[in-house]
This record gives structure tokens, C-alpha cells and sequence, in this order.
């Protein structure tokens, strides 16, 4: 065999390995592949089971934050009868009511605009019912309760998103439909 048939053939051979080592690589990345394909489809599930699970316990823990707010609201016989004549007209509380009635008002502001604040930042993906509900809330009150809507205006310069309440109110309009509030706090009537 001469020298240049034997280089040949030797180019053959590398050629022939060449072409075996593309194969197997190709054959190991496409493996990688469907691995890593694999391990973020796990990763995405575990991650969307994740955010189901935060989302629903945040929606149970802002569940029980309104349910203790509303509880230390109406504490007692005398601590509603204060909330639903607060309510009506803040002019029928004394000045020490008024202060007992505020206090039980911030916290369902408080409430809402913490909702609002976390829904508005993605935080923990709470959506959009969420905030329409917090806001129908605290809207349809402010709306429907003079009183309330009086104390309003006297600690909103203390919320730095006071506008988003008061544009809330606004867009309701002449609305005279049900304020969830009053699912809270029955509409009591004069006697």
C-alpha cells in the first residue's frame, strides 16, 4: 500500500469516527435535552403548585384579617351600636364615639389598601376578584353611609393612595345596589 492510499484510508477512518462521534454526541445532548426539558416542567409544576398553594392560604390569612377586624369592630352590642349610628351620621356620636367609631373603621381601610397595594405589585398573585372585591367593599360603603364616608374624609390625608378610594367612590355614581358593608352591619332602621 502506498503512502497516499494509506492516508486515504486513514482519512477514511477519521471521517468514519468523525461521523460516530457527531452521532453519539448528538445522541448525548438530545438526551440532555429531554432531561433539562423534563427537569423545568417539574420545576414549573412544583412552582405553579407553589403559587396555588401561597395564593389560597394569603386568600384564607386575608380572610381571617377581615374577619378579626370586623369581630373588633363589633365587639360588643354597645361597639355595633356605635358602628351602625357611625354609619348613619357621625353628628349622633359624641366626640369619645367618634373616636371609638374611626378606630373601628381604619382597620377595614387599612385592610383594603394593604389588598389593594399586594394585588397592584403581583404580590403572591393574588388577582384581580380579590381587589374588585375589597374594592366593591370599602366603595359601596363610603357610597351608601354618610357617616362613614365623613371619616373618610377626615383620615385620608394619612393613606398615601386616598385618590384610589375616593375614584372607587366616584365611578359608583348614583349606585343605590346593596353595599357589601351592609352584609356587615345590617341596615338598621330609624325607629
Amino acid at each position: 500500500m502506498d503512502h497516499q492510499t494509506f492516508a486515504q484510508l486513514l482519512g477514511n477512518y477519521g471521517e468514519f469516527v468523525g461521523a460516530i462521534a457527531v452521532v453519539v454526541t448528538l445522541g448525548y445532548l438530545a438526551v440532555q435535552v429531554k432531561h433539562s426539558k423534563n427537569s423545568m416542567d417539574e420545576n414549573t409544576r412544583v412552582l405553579q403548585e407553589n403559587r396555588q398553594l401561597t395564593r389560597a392560604e394569603a386568600l384564607d390569612q386575608f380572610g381571617r384579617r377581615w374577619d378579626s377586624a370586623v369581630n373588633n369592630a363589633m365587639g360588643s352590642r354597645e361597639a355595633a351600636a356605635i358602628f351602625v349610628r357611625g354609619n348613619r351620621d357621625l353628628s349622633e356620636l359624641d366626640q369619645v364615639e367618634q373616636v371609638i367609631y374611626t378606630q373601628q373603621l381604619t382597620p377595614l381601610l387599612n385592610y383594603h389598601l394593604s389588598v389593594h397595594q399586594m394585588a397592584g405589585q403581583g404580590f403572591l398573585g393574588l388577582g384581580d376578584e380579590l381587589t374588585a372585591a375589597a374594592d366593591s367593599l370599602i366603595a359601596g360603603m363610603l357610597k351608601k353611609h354618610p357617616g362613614a364616608r365623613a371619616c373618610w374624609e377626615v383620615v385620608k390625608d394619612s393613606y398615601p393612595q386616598s385618590d384610589h378610594i375616593d375614584t372607587l367612590v366616584e365611578n359608583l355614581g348614583d349606585w343605590d345596589g346593596t353595599a357589601v358593608g351592609d352584609a356587615i352591619v345590617p341596615r338598621v332602621q330609624p325607629a
